[in-house]
């Protein structure tokens, strides 16, 4: 269903779905971070017999091998944890060189890639890459790193995240590599006068929110897991999970999307069992492998674990002027392993 704005509409609209909850609005500004936000044009609410998702919500685009365009438009976002959660979603994992982090590129119908920048020497993993040959058959060399937002550059990048027009491979198309040559940077702009950084904060503020109202349901479902534990399973508890965001950009429509998901786990301790020698595996290529030889003497014993939690998220959708659009609303969904 496509929602669209209804700033001036008087009265309220619903309309019901199998699963979801349809609900259009007239505007009512609630102050969040720096600047207001308008909130709320339109609202769905998803029953979490409406997504799947084991361990955390599955609300990602498939990881496919892509192929680069001379000119994207996009958000550059640095990784590791800022005031609106951990930036997830990115191919070839999040790794930290800093406080903050080098950027990743979030991109329509795409996970988020690491890429690096032209560079003289600044920023991290600094090196030399060769994309293939011009028309006179000279190599195609940059020099390039990746960048933070503490890493000097002429492009005024310098916040956890941006809204930019970049310029790929020197305009080069279809190469597996991503080093951005030139960058313009959008947000606070006329034709983009949405601050990124402001509207992934108001985002959660308006997860937060919600987080505490479903405290009483997420609290229930971690001691109803607890409650059925086997017998033995009181031993040391291990508790995990933040909550992580996951941002992009929709050029067509000029909209900012942001899924925020939380995921706590809880592990708990057991009795101990014997570490029983793995079977002989099989290769396909070289029929049986070669048995492990189980050494004489007691059994080494491990600790059993029995691990449960949930998983909840929430997607917003803001314009180019940083008003809230949509909100999505995945509600709390338990499970358990072993």
């Amino acid at each position: 269903m496509r929602h669209q704005a209804m700033f001036n509409l008087a009265i309220s609209l619903t309309i019901a779905a199998p699963g979801c909850l349809h609900t259009q609005s007239g505007s009512g500004v609630q102050s969040l971070g720096k600047d207001p936000v308008v909130h709320l044009v339109a609202e769905e609410l998803v029953e979490l017999s409406d997504w799947s998702g084991y361990f955390c919500p599955d609300l990602f685009p498939p990881s496919e091998p892509r192929t680069f365009p001379g000119h994207d438009r996009g958000l550059l976002v640095a990784m590791g944890s800022q005031d609106w959660g951990t930036t997830i979603g990115v191919r070839g994992g999040s790794s930290q060189f800093a406080s903050v982090g080098y950027y990743s590129f979030f991109a329509e119908h795409a996970l988020g890639t690491s890429l690096n920048f032209i560079s003289e020497g600044q920023g991290f993993r600094f090196q030399k890459h060769t994309l293939g040959r011009d028309e006179d058959g000279e190599s195609i060399v940059f020099n390039a790193a990746r960048f933070g937002p503490d890493t000097p550059n002429d492009w005024q990048l310098s916040r956890g995240a941006h809204l930019v027009d970049v310029e790929i491979n020197g305009g080069l198309e279809g190469s597996g590599y991503f080093i951005a040559t030139d960058v313009k940077v959008l947000d606070g702009t006329q034709a983009y006068p949405l601050g990124i950084e402001e509207s992934l904060r108001s985002a959660r503020a308006l997860f937060d929110a919600w987080s505490k109202e479903m405290e009483p349901i997420t609290k229930e479902m971690m001691r109803s897991n607890r409650e059925k534990l086997p017998e033995g399973f009181d031993g040391r508890r291990i508790v995990k999970g933040k909550v992580g965001a996951w941002p992009t950009w929709h050029d067509e429509s000029n909209e900012l999307e942001v899924v925020i998901v939380d995921c706590p786990m809880e592990s708990t301790e057991g009795p101990e069992r014997e570490v029983v020698p793995t079977p002989c595996a099989y290769d396909p290529i070289h029929g049986f492998a070669p048995c492990a030889v189980e050494p004489p003497g007691p059994r080494p014993k491990v600790r059993q674990l029995r691990q449960y939690g949930y998983g909840q998220a929430v997607r917003y959708r803001f314009d180019r002027q940083g008003n809230l659009m949509l909100e999505t609303r995945y509600k709390p969904k338990s499970w358990k392993w072993n």
